[in-house]
């Protein structure tokens, strides 16, 4: 009879900005293998622990991200690959955490979502896997996909945040007649008072998240 393989808990941290656009939060791995490389917070799961709370533990330890920081959490993949751990079979379970930009995470290496050094383990296939995640959920309608879209957003955003966002998250820049249309007849999104100034562009509208009236 073989051993059951270990149980553990990846967690992609992501968060926006206008200025810097999708970045991807790792942390420096302390032990062997991959020791001093960088990888995704991961843990192993302990007792009777559920997901969620391992993730939220792997967020905390290992790159000082408290509960308060994390916007939405999402349970993306699984993944058995027996040779994904040199250590021995390992199934890993990853969640997509939405952190606010401004997070305080002191043990996390923040950089861009797309490309960089490879990975250690099999995390650039669980960072392509949220990345798939979030590429077909943004605006979409399904109660999971407007929990991220918030998120990211915030609860409060400008035509040219969401527009910028979705252009970092789909790769494509939104046109922008459809796009406004969009915001204008989404039931969970209301226009506010006043707009965002922009320089010598087009000032922008604004809206945030809730039943509109």
């Amino acid at each position: 009879m073989t051993d059951q393989p270990l149980l553990s808990i990846d967690v992609v941290p992501v968060r926006f900005t206008e200025e810097r656009g999708m970045q991807l939060g790792l942390g420096v791995r302390l032990f062997e293998p991959f020791r001093g490389e960088l990888a995704l917070p991961g843990v192993l799961l302990v007792g009777e622990e559920r997901l969620a709370e391992a993730a939220y533990r792997a967020l905390a330890a290992k790159v000082g991200l408290g509960l308060g920081e994390v916007r939405a959490l999402v349970q993306v993949t699984a993944r058995d690959n027996p040779e994904r751990d040199p250590r021995g079979p390992t199934v890993s379970v990853s969640y997509l955490a939405v952190v606010a930009p401004d997070a305080v995470a002191p043990r996390a290496v923040w950089r861009d979502w797309v490309g960089g050094d490879p990975l250690p383990f099999d995390h650039d296939r669980i960072v392509a896997a949220a990345a798939d995640r979030l590429r077909v959920s943004v605006w979409q309608a399904t109660p999971e996909a407007r929990l991220l879209t918030r998120a990211l957003t915030g609860e409060t955003f400008s035509t040219r945040r969401a527009a910028r966002l979705t252009e970092a998250v789909t790769g494509v820049r939104p046109e922008p007649g459809n796009f406004n249309r969009m915001l204008r007849t989404a039931p969970d999104l209301a226009r506010c008072a006043g707009v965002e100034a922009a320089g010598r562009g087009r000032p922008a509208a604004l809206w945030a998240w809730g039943q509109r009236r």
